[in-house]
């Protein structure tokens, strides 16, 4: 089974990530625990939106995770390229 993440950018968090501070903490915990249940229930397919903030932090915890897992898969979703609208006419249609 496949599961998608994506998520808040860290400007968002009322929290430093990658700090000692409880809340992140806390954060992290409660996402690896929501990861090891996916595991659990069957999901082995995690794909992220790569993004600073949510999507990175799910992706470390599923290679976390899956180091100790067999099978565990991590895909990247990377955006489209496109860096404004007009350079998008080619997939805009009017």
């Amino acid at each position: 089974m496949i599961c998608c993440v994506t998520g808040h950018r860290s400007k968002g968090f009322p929290f430093l990530r990658h700090c000692e501070e409880f809340a992140y903490v806390e954060y992290i915990e409660q996402l690896r625990k929501e990861i090891r249940s996916l595991i659990d229930e069957g999901y082995d397919h995690f794909i992220s939106g790569m993004a600073e903030g949510v999507d990175l932090d799910f992706a470390s915890c599923v290679l976390e995770l899956g180091e100790r897992e067999k099978g565990i898969i991590l895909e990247a979703a990377l955006p489209c390229p496109i860096s404004s609208l007009k350079d998008s006419t080619n997939y805009i249609r009017e």
